[in-house]
């Protein structure tokens, strides 16, 4: 397998993230991450990412279940509610999959219904425990990922 992580622009995204992953045609990983400006931010996500990616991989979860929870829930946080309502699973009728509030600060990792939860968290331990040893201000990077949102991606969602 091949894993091929690239910096783009923000503007790039397929949807309101600072990071995706992917298995292309081949089965290689790809991972994308919005420039930041700072690079030890854009490896940090890189690093969750990968992270993530990984763990999903080993416990069964698609990409594509992954990246539907994520595109369902900025939906619904650009609609002003306050929970995900899915229609995308398998032609069940539309249930309540968020299992937490939808705030402006969430993020869809965190919300115990997303299918990836468990895998985001330990994602998110390893990124917090780099960035502690890269010595990055854990509240300025997390900034930085919430400005990205500010300046709008060419979203599907």
């Amino acid at each position: 397998m091949k894993v091929t992580i690239e910096v783009i622009p923000h503007s790039e995204q397929l949807y309101k993230t600072s990071g995706d992953w992917w298995y292309d045609g081949r089965g290689d990983l790809q991972i994308r991450v919005s420039e930041m400006g700072n690079w030890a931010y854009e490896m940090l996500v890189a690093h969750h990412e990968l992270t993530e990616a990984l763990l999903c991989t080993g416990a069964g979860i698609t990409a594509e279940e992954v990246t539907q929870f994520d595109i369902a829930y900025e939906k619904a946080r650009d609609e002003g509610a306050t929970a995900v309502f899915a229609d995308f699973r398998d032609g069940l009728p539309p249930k309540r999959v968020s299992q937490a509030p939808i705030t402006a600060e969430s993020e869809p990792g965190d919300d115990p219904g997303a299918p990836y939860y468990t895998e985001h968290q330990i994602a998110t331990g390893f990124e917090r425990i780099m960035a502690a040893k890269m010595e990055v201000d854990w509240h300025l990077y997390e900034q930085a990922n919430l400005d990205l949102y500010a300046e709008g991606c060419d979203d599907a969602a």
